[in-house]
């Protein structure tokens, strides 16, 4: 691979520069992802990447364009497929538009392929994506557990019961560690630190980081041991025949949970788990630094989210408060 992908390339350019009509646009749109995986980038990432190109060529079809290439689309394209994406109704047939949050998704990663193409490779003279603004997304609150959330679940997992064990583990685990589903099913034993009272988490990219273990959760975590299969999975949480769950195996779990439970008024789901983590961690004085290394945050915007959310907790405290027209004779 790695002489593959220079020889490509240059042949690439070369095409390019001689303005060829026929560019190996299969070949690039294959070193891209190529290139990526070896930089880390996850299996949703990938995908994520493969289908904002995909909807960029559907749309060449569907206009007569078919002959273009991802290589040869220009600024107007670019410009009548956001047009084209935010006339769309959304895939649930509800009626209703792609949300900004959609659209700004395709974008984005349509974005990226372009900033690779003119960037990292120069296969092309001009950026067709740099005079268009990024798409709007919606800058909603996140829902979060309260106390009574978290208590109703519980209710559900009486401890004396094998499920009941193994699900108040796998709460307390989501609730004290702020772990990405995909993180939960992938711990294992060996992953955890009884002694010095860490967990060591795989993240996204196969990055690494440390979790503090509290003592609520590594309480659960042991009882759940003394009836966990000690055949087959070397994953800490396991079916009752010894198997891994799989992340959507967790995701279900806790979805199946809350509807038993009869939570209604905020999503039941492991990410739901980890907004939680992280407000709290910031309602406790937390820098926000800190919040980003143990959330396994690549970016500063995504730990942002939680501090906006505490603003808006804040400022919603402070008016309940205030009367500003107690002396109104209304």
């Amino acid at each position: 691979m790695p002489d593959l992908l220079p020889s490509r390339m240059s042949q690439i350019r070369s095409n390019r520069r001689a303005r060829s009509t026929a560019l190996p646009t299969n070949d690039i749109e294959q070193l891209y992802y190529i290139a990526k995986e070896a930089e880390g980038w996850s299996l949703k990432s990938l995908i994520w990447a493969k289908n904002g190109l995909k909807d960029v060529r559907r749309f060449l079809d569907k206009t007569g364009r078919s002959d273009v290439s991802l290589v040869d689309v220009t600024y107007p394209i670019l410009v009548a497929w956001l047009a084209d994406l935010r006339s769309r109704d959304d895939y649930y047939g509800r009626g209703k538009k792609l949300t900004k949050n959609t659209v700004n998704c395709y974008w984005r990663a349509v974005k990226r392929f372009y900033d690779w193409l003119y960037d990292d490779v120069k296969v092309i003279d001009d950026l067709p994506t740099e005079a268009i603004k990024t798409p709007k997304s919606c800058r909603r609150l996140i829902p979060t557990f309260q106390e009574h959330h978290i208590q109703a679940l519980l209710q559900q997992c009486p401890p004396g019961d094998w499920y009941g064990t193994r699900d108040r583990a796998i709460i307390f685990t989501l609730l004290y560690t702020g772990l990405r589903k995909e993180e939960i099913a992938s711990l294992t034993l060996d992953n955890i630190n009884f002694e010095e009272h860490y967990i060591r988490v795989i993240g996204k990219g196969d990055k690494q980081r440390q979790v503090h273990l509290q003592a609520r959760p590594t309480k659960e975590i042991i009882r759940w041991l003394t009836i966990r299969p000690q055949r087959k999975a070397k994953t800490l949480f396991t079916t009752r025949g010894g198997n891994p769950l799989s992340a959507d195996a967790f995701h279900q779990l806790i979805v199946r949970i809350g509807q038993i439970a009869g939570v209604k008024d905020v999503r039941c789901s492991c990410h739901t788990f980890r907004h939680t983590f992280g407000l709290n961690l910031l309602r406790e004085g937390h820098d926000i630094r800190f919040v980003q290394a143990v959330m396994g945050h690549e970016s500063l915007n995504s730990t942002e989210i939680y501090v906006r959310q505490l603003k808006q907790e804040d400022a919603l405290a402070w008016h309940s408060q205030v009367k500003p027209f107690k002396n109104w004779r209304i």
